[in-house]
């Protein structure tokens, strides 16, 4: 499938899609005309699925558990609703730990049947694999009842893997100081983003794929319309809440402002790679933020960059600001009700959240910018 740019003799252009239906011999679904990359995009997803409406005649006495995942991974790899990364862990699990299903018929995966593969999956698999898997397969077998290809779901009471809890640490304030200025100092390229991650609650694909034309300095916000994920760039975030726009702080614009100046980024991806096309992995993220706890003595795997998020969410709660503002603040999702609810205080809950975080973070403990 591809969405592309279709240009006119004069010169402009408007949007087209084509999709691949069958490789041999070769089937394609092509359309052109479209104004916007969204209308191309849209268009693109419902002859997707119309065509798969009239492919879809499964005998139900004939289905295979193969059947109803090919189907449900075809359907997530165009209808946009999962990340790019989960749908490469799905895959993932499919292809290497659910072989035992694969030619069962539907009528087949009885309860005794997938609890024995439960059962024996606890002796070889992790407790996150045997979940993940667990995962894939209620969501697959809702989307066919949803298509109304079966009747009920046997996955729906497989149990639930039980998972070591993993104590999170958090940083206190005095901490995010001490961070914050030994990070300055001898990790200065990474400065920007440990900033932006501890205090804006972004996602790593998110402040990865971030441009200087995405901030808006006046109003101290960053749009969010993409991420960076598996050295792509999509033009999408992980959920539709995960498109937003997030507010910062005043002093964290001067910490921006300070890394665009260091290293002379004036447009494009503000976090610039080797390759100047592309912004910094997650790998080389990852990387600086283990040497920089480990420069500040804390022991190995004493917290992830994704952890960061999390400290963010606290320090908001320890303001006192709403659920529905934080929610928003990171991408979660959040019920339309609440949303309703607070939609007529929002601005004055932006504006006072930029100045509680400036005051209760940088003005009380001098964080370095």
């Amino acid at each position: 499938m591809s969405v592309r740019k279709r240009y006119k003799s004069d010169g402009s252009f408007t949007w087209e899609f084509c999709i691949t239906i069958q490789k041999s011999p070769r089937k394609q679904l092509r359309k052109s005309g479209f104004k916007t990359k969204q209308e191309a995009q849209q268009c693109e997803y419902e002859a997707v699925q119309k065509y798969k409406n009239k492919k879809i005649k499964l005998n139900p006495e004939k289905t295979t558990f193969k059947d109803i995942l090919g189907l449900f991974i075809e359907h997530i790899e165009v209808s946009q609703e999962y990340s790019a990364g989960t749908i490469a862990n799905y895959k993932g699990y499919y292809k290497n730990h659910l072989q035992d299903f694969i030619y069962l018929k539907i009528e087949e995966l009885s309860p005794y049947i997938i609890q024995n593969w439960f059962d024996k999956a606890t002796k070889t698999k992790s407790p996150h694999i045997i979940n993940g898997c667990r995962k894939l397969c209620k969501a697959a077998f809702n989307y066919a009842l949803k298509m109304k290809l079966i009747i009920e779901n046997p996955f729906e009471y497989m149990p639930k893997a039980q998972e070591p809890i993993k104590l999170r640490h958090r940083f206190d304030i005095e901490e995010i100081k001490k961070v914050s200025k030994l990070c300055k100092e001898k990790f200065p390229a990474f400065y920007c983003i440990f900033s932006l991650a501890i205090f804006t609650g972004m996602r790593l694909g998110e402040y990865s794929a971030i441009c200087v034309e995405d901030i808006d300095f006046k109003r101290n916000q960053i749009w969010i319309t993409k991420q960076y994920t598996r050295r792509n760039i999509k033009d999408r975030t992980k959920t539709q809440q995960s498109k937003r726009i997030v507010d910062f702080a005043p002093s964290v614009v001067k910490i921006i402002k300070w890394h665009i100046r260091q290293y002379h980024i004036f447009s494009g991806y503000l976090f610039k790679g080797k390759d100047n096309d592309r912004p910094v992995s997650a790998n080389w993220i990852n990387s600086q933020f283990d040497k920089l706890l480990k420069a500040c003595g804390y022991p190995e795997d004493y917290m992830r960059v994704h952890d960061l998020r999390g400290q963010f969410v606290d320090i908001l709660h320890t303001l006192g600001l709403p659920t529905v503002y934080i929610s928003r603040q990171v991408g979660h999702a959040r019920t339309s009700t609440t949303n309703d609810i607070y939609s007529a205080i929002m601005s004055d809950v932006n504006l006072n959240a930029k100045e509680a975080i400036e005051n209760r973070i940088f003005c009380e403990h001098s964080v370095s910018i």
